[in-house]
């Protein structure tokens, strides 16, 4: 177990001392406050990060029944025993109705503070338990938002700000960002969202991915977003190409706004297909955070969102390559093998070039009954499948109204998925009294769109 808080509340202070003293002499991992006024002890628990409460019943101005009550208002399941000289069934019945987690009546002797901490461990054991199975349960639900988010967006921009944003609002994590790669091996990047009552906050993150110069370097408006980037291990989880984390304490650094003594950071990086797209920064409150499960569970994250960005990048230039041949002068095609040889693709200077109304005039047409003469067809067909290529091939074609025309092509036969198609290219050549579309030079070798 790591580092338990333990408060000890009495109005008595000897009494108060002793037991948080023998509370450490009985657990190294126990580290106690005390308070001898319950209203103090209630704003120590909102200023400081407690795991338990140890809590006597007779006090003025307000029992230990009532401090659990206040307490509970605000942290429902922080562990809470009672530990009272005044032992009743109607105090323990009292007690267990506000949700004591455990009740243990002071005893002479040193065996019931062994007692104490033996229940103060076990109640903190539990609640971690609890707290890190309800932290799984709602990244589980993060994943699941996260992909239907993903299938739903195009834009890399908003997925990225977007998954930003469910992060950061989710209970488990106070901010979340992503840091780009550039071309350099250097991360820049923007924290993009938080979970605090500023849901947004931007600033720009710079970070030196060098091994021989790991420093990070920062422009960061909030103490709270400066102690995020520096322990944050970016750089490490460049280099090894998996998920490093880290853990700031506060003590050891200025003081933030955050409740918890210290943040843990989690570094994942963005990959798809062997490629580095980005870094993914999570930071939480918890000090058990990132542990195995949780890292398979922000991996899944981090996968989904470097295939949703390669599956952005691909559709870009897709779209770029298909304005590209749109807007060419000449006509290209695409058309599946022999010997069904139907058109697949074609782009608007090939409709015009056929005298076709669309390209619904063409498309699912064979190739063949474009030609003018079916031995040229024999000509173009056989030196494509030897060579795999013909280039500048002059032959005699048809339009769909009838009118003969000659054009010099240029084919090679394309590979993808396993599927063999034939594509070209059709420059009018012939000197027809028809508009035809501007005459531009055939390039050398067409290599296949691998």
């Amino acid at each position: 177990m790591d580092q338990v808080t333990v408060l000890c509340v009495d109005d008595d202070p000897d009494l108060v001392a002793l037991t948080a003293s023998l509370l450490e002499d009985s657990n190294e991992r126990f580290e106690t406050i005390t308070e001898t006024n319950p209203r103090a002890a209630i704003k120590r628990v909102h200023e400081q990060s407690v795991d338990c409460v140890v809590s006597d019943y007779d006090m003025p101005e307000m029992n230990g029944v009532r401090l659990l009550e206040s307490i509970r208002d605000e942290f429902p399941d922080l562990p809470f025993i009672l530990f009272t000289g005044k032992g009743s069934e109607e105090i323990a019945s009292t007690a267990i109705a506000h949700g004591v987690t455990d009740y243990l009546q002071k005893d002479t002797g040193n065996e019931q503070y062994e007692l104490l901490a033996n229940r103060v461990s076990n109640a903190v054991a539990q609640h971690r338990a609890s707290q890190r199975a309800g932290n799984l349960d709602r990244i589980r639900g993060l994943v699941q938002d996260v992909n239907q988010m993903l299938v739903r967006t195009t834009d890399r921009q908003h997925v990225e700000r977007r998954i930003c944003e469910i992060i950061a609002d989710a209970d488990p994590y106070l901010l979340a960002s992503i840091v780009e790669i550039d071309s350099n091996a250097t991360g820049t990047g923007t924290v993009e969202a938080n979970s605090g009552e500023d849901k947004r906050t931007e600033t720009d993150v710079h970070v030196r991915t060098s091994a021989a110069d790991s420093q990070k370097t920062t422009t960061i408006d909030k103490t709270d977003l400066d102690s995020v980037v520096e322990c944050c291990p970016v750089d490490a989880a460049i280099e090894s190409s998996s998920i490093e984390t880290a853990t700031r304490d506060h003590t050891e650094s200025p003081a933030t706004t955050f409740d918890s003594d210290s943040l843990s950071c989690a570094a994942v990086p963005i990959q798809y297909d062997g490629q580095l797209r980005g870094v993914l920064c999570l930071v939480a409150d918890r000090g058990d955070a990132f542990d195995s499960r949780e890292r398979n569970l922000i991996a899944e994250i981090s996968e989904d969102l470097g295939h949703a960005i390669y599956r952005i990048e691909l559709q870009d230039r897709q779209q770029r390559f298909e304005r590209i041949i749109s807007n060419l002068p000449v006509g290209v095609y695409r058309n599946a093998p022999l010997p069904d040889g139907t058109l697949l693709e074609v782009n608007p200077a090939l409709v015009e070039m056929f005298d076709a109304a669309g390209k619904d005039e063409l498309l699912g047409r064979p190739f063949r009954e474009l030609y003018a003469d079916p031995a040229d067809r024999e000509q173009f067909v056989s030196k494509l499948k030897r060579d795999g290529i013909v280039h500048d091939m002059q032959l005699e074609f048809e339009t769909l109204s009838g009118e003969q025309f000659e054009a010099s092509v240029t084919g090679i036969t394309t590979v993808e998925n396993d599927e063999r198609y034939f594509d070209g290219i059709v420059q009018d050549i012939s000197d027809r009294d028809t508009p035809a579309p501007e005459r531009t030079a055939i390039p050398q070798q067409i290599q296949p769109d691998r």
